[in-house]
């Protein structure tokens, strides 16, 4: 069995398409064809991707820091039931959709102002919908992206043992 190297789950074909489907959806689709298609075709990206996009960021950083490389398919499934919990408060808690929508509007605007671009002052615009979390199965992709992937990974930063080393 070969070994990924640390944050190489970006490269998989779910979270590529994932990120496609995310990106075409949101920036002309929804705007294009509104329906509550669009709508759940967002979540059940985001879903997908969000565990993927953590667990790659977290091996990244733990490699440059020279962790010790952890069970990919356990940190998976982790983050999976912990976006898939948050998901779950922000469509039924009303205080944690103000609270996601003010982090995602501040977010937003430090992001647009980083590229020269203004943006809408204010919370972001989200509606809490009860039947998204018919989504929530999406969470699956990530876990079955962790089981087909290889159980360990190497370093980015050489180690004693590393053969480059020796010579």
């Amino acid at each position: 069995m070969s070994t990924d190297r640390p944050g190489s789950l970006l490269c998989r074909p779910a979270f590529v398409a994932s990120l496609a489907v995310l990106v075409v959806n949101d920036h002309y689709l929804k705007t294009a064809h509104p329906s509550w298609v669009t709508g759940k075709l967002s979540d059940l990206a985001g879903l997908a991707l969000a565990p993927i996009a953590l667990v790659s960021a977290i091996e990244v950083v733990g490699s440059i820091l020279g962790h010790q490389p952890t069970n990919r398919l356990r940190a998976m499934t982790t983050w999976s039931l912990i976006v898939g919990g948050l998901f779950a408060m922000i469509q039924t808690v009303p205080a944690a959709t103000n609270l996601y929508a003010t982090a995602a509007g501040a977010t937003s605007r430090v992001a647009m102002g980083a590229i020269g671009r203004g943006a809408a002052s204010g919370p972001a615009a989200v509606t809490a919908d009860l039947t998204d979390l018919l989504t929530l199965p999406a969470l699956a992709v990530p876990v079955l992206v962790a089981l087909r992937s290889a159980p360990a990974w190497q370093p980015l930063v050489p180690t004693g043992n590393d053969p480059a080393l020796l010579r």
